[in-house]
Parts: structure tokens; C-alpha cells; sequence
């Protein structure tokens, strides 16, 4: 029977090789000057139905961790499903025959929609921004404008980008597609044990894992990012990411940011002119990549719904940066900040039930989220008439 199946598996490969001549001596030439990775990318790029590996003398598992590679390291290949078929002789992979989730002038309009949502992520990148702070930027960029997908279905980077919400998957990879996109080293892990996967990102040639799923957990307040799962080393994972075997850990040694500026912040580091801002107890700071300096504190009580005057402890404000100033809530008004002069004005105010403990600001509208419980979603609610002073 053995005999038989690679005489079968012989014969699909010849008939492969005479439909697809054009393809295969190129595919020949390319696996003596080619990785495999770069090899099944641009054949994935170019829609093939059929990829020769026949000179890379593969075994399954090698295949494996070449598909998983190029998939996690190559946003732009979401319209790849995760399934593929493909023929073996001598126990060696002879092709690769790939099934495409989108293709044709679907995927023309897709790849619009893709390349222009990656392009205004990078809009807000600063050029004079050194790797740390380009990396952070795009980290709490994630973690404010999507969410954790609960449906556990959206894996891919387009759906991240158009739908608002992934898995740990599509945000490893969208954040892999900035970071290179931006002359950033990027890679991934891959955890059997937790079934989730996150970032290797390399500042200046140094490593440090980065894990924005954990970073942006499920229930997380409108606009918020946390950053215990930034620029660690293996080290300051061991109580939260169980790698024992996992793809690609055991080198994040260097553990000059497992204590850093950004550990207890509640809010996301937004850039407003040449300086970074974000919460910490309840008062807004300055970072300049460097030093840290407070610039207002926030007064707010956000009470419980049991009417005896009780509270939650703690400040569940939400910063945004704004042409001019900063964008932060109390428990019932968005205010606007002008932190060159230390004086905040009331932007718009909330007057229905409970408080406010997130919102996000696209230009256009806020949407509020309001409750009486911090730990729950709450409700959204959209406002489209506010003042930017």
C-alpha cells in the first residue's frame, strides 16, 4: 500500500508539473536561491494553486513551521485560509496546494481596504520617533481602537482592521505588519499549552516580548491600554505565559523595561507635540522619552448604583490626544485639556444614568461608555456635538 500511494503521489506531481510548467522550473530555480518562506509568499501572493517544494527536501513538520511562519509574519496573506493540502514522496513535501478564503476582484477591493487601514495607523508615526517609542505608540494604538474578539472566529488581520475586533492571532500579526513597516524587527510566539500566541519585538536588535491581547483583555474600558505585557523578558512572563514549549521563547533576557515609566499608567501614552501623555493615579503626565513630569490631576468620584453615596476606588479616566490638547472623562463630562497652560473646559457632559468609564475619539463623534460598574461593559453611547477649545 505504501508503494502504491507514492506511485499515486508521483503521478498527481508529473500531471502538477505539465499543467503547471511556467511555474515549476521557476519553483526549481527559486529553491537554490530562495528561502521557502520567501518561496511560499510570493507564491501565496500570486494565487497559486499549486506550489512546487520539491528542492527544499521538506518534512511535514518543516512544511508546518514554514506555513506557520510566513502566516504570522505576513499580514498582507489574510485572504489564505489556514487549511492546505499537499503530496509527499520519500517523506519529503513535493507541493503545496494553498486554499484562498478570498480571490478575485473580491480580493482587489480587500487589499484596498487592508493597505489603506495599515496606511492610517502609520500616519501617526513621527519620523523623529526613536524604535521604543514607535513601538509603544502602535502597541496602545491597538489596544484603543479593537477589541478582544469574543466569538472566538476573527483570526485574521483584515478582520482585525474591519471589523474592530480579533483573537491573539490578528493582533500578532497586524502589529508584526506595522513594526516592519516601520524598519522594526518583529516576530512571534507561539504557546500550545495557553492556545494563544504574541509578539518578539526587537529594539535595536535586543528582544523583548510583547503581548497586546493581555495588554487589551476582554471587557476592557472604551480607550483604554495596559502595558504589563510590554517590552518584558522572559523572566517577568513566567507567572502569566506558560512556554515551556513554546515556538520562539527563550530569548528575551534583557530586562531593562521590566520595571519601566509605563507599568502602572491607566491610560494610553498619546504623542502631543514633541511629548508623550497618559494617566497614573488619577494625574495626567508628560514623558519626553525620558523624564516624567505631572501636568494636572483629575478630580472625579465615580459612585456605585446602591444610592448610599459609595464609590469605586480608583480613576477610570480615558486620555486622547486632540488638535491643540488632550480629550479625558470624568464620571460625567469629557473635558478638554490645554496642558501648556494647565486648564481644562468642559467638551461635552453626561446626564443620564450611571458614569462615564471609557469613550474613544474619531474626529467626527465620541462614543461614551456608560454603567455603574467598571468591570462591565455598560452601554455605548454616541455624541456628535462637543467643543475642542
Amino acid at each position: 500500500m505504501k508503494k502504491l500511494l507514492k506511485f499515486l503521489v508521483v503521478a498527481a506531481v508529473a500531471a502538477a508539473l505539465c499543467w503547471h510548467y511556467q511555474w515549476a522550473f521557476r519553483d526549481l530555480a527559486n529553491s537554490r536561491s530562495m528561502s521557502v518562506e520567501d518561496q511560499l509568499y510570493h507564491a501565496l501572493m500570486e494565487e497559486r494553486e499549486t506550489i512546487l517544494l520539491l528542492g527544499y527536501e521538506l518534512s511535514d513538520s518543516q512544511l508546518a513551521d514554514a506555513w506557520n511562519h510566513v502566516m504570522y509574519t505576513n499580514a498582507d496573506l489574510f485572504f489564505v485560509a489556514d487549511q492546505f493540502e499537499y503530496t509527499v514522496i520519500n517523506d519529503r513535501v513535493l507541493t503545496v496546494s494553498p486554499r484562498y478564503a478570498v480571490s478575485g476582484s473580491q480580493l482587489s477591493a480587500a487589499r484596498e481596504i487592508y493597505e489603506a487601514a495599515i496606511a492610517d495607523i502609520l500616519s501617526g508615526v513621527q519620523d523623529d520617533w526613536s524604535q521604543l517609542e514607535t513601538a509603544l505608540y502602535l502597541h496602545d494604538y491597538l489596544c484603543m481602537h479593537y477589541a478582544y474578539d469574543e466569538t472566538l472566529s476573527r483570526y485574521s488581520a483584515y478582520e482585525l482592521l474591519t471589523e474592530g475586533t480579533g483573537v491573539c492571532q490578528a493582533y500578532t500579526v497586524v502589529y508584526t505588519a506595522l513594526l516592519q513597516a516601520c524598519g522594526i524587527e518583529c516576530s512571534y510566539v507561539v504557546s500550545e499549552e495557553m492556545n494563544h500566541t504574541w509578539n518578539i519585538v526587537y529594539l535595536d536588535g535586543v528582544p523583548y516580548n510583547v503581548d497586546i491581547t493581555y495588554d487589551d483583555p476582554t471587557g476592557a474600558r472604551l480607550g483604554r491600554a495596559k502595558h504589563a505585557n510590554f517590552l518584558k523578558s522572559d523572566a517577568a512572563f513566567d507567572n502569566t505565559h506558560n512556554y515551556t514549549a513554546a515556538e520562539g521563547m527563550g530569548q528575551c533576557t534583557d530586562t531593562s523595561y521590566d520595571s519601566a515609566v509605563w507599568d502602572n499608567a491607566t491610560s494610553a501614552f498619546v504623542p502631543l507635540g514633541d511629548d508623550f501623555y497618559f494617566i497614573e493615579h488619577g494625574t495626567i503626565h508628560r514623558w519626553d522619552g525620558e523624564t516624567v513630569t505631572e501636568v494636572f490631576t483629575i478630580y472625579a468620584t465615580w459612585f456605585t448604583d446602591r444610592g448610599d453615596g459609595t464609590y469605586w476606588q480608583g480613576n477610570h479616566s480615558t486620555l486622547w490626544a486632540v488638535d491643540g490638547g488632550l480629550l479625558y472623562n470624568t464620571n460625567n463630562r469629557i473635558m478638554f485639556l490645554d496642558p501648556a497652560i494647565g486648564v481644562a473646559r468642559v467638551s461635552c457632559g453626561y446626564y443620564g444614568d450611571g458614569d462615564i468609564y471609557g469613550f474613544t475619539y474619531n474626529g467626527d463623534s465620541i462614543t461614551l461608555q456608560v454603567g455603574t460598574d467598571p468591570n462591565e461593559a455598560g452601554e455605548y453611547l454616541t455624541v456628535t456635538s462637543f467643543t475642542l477649545y
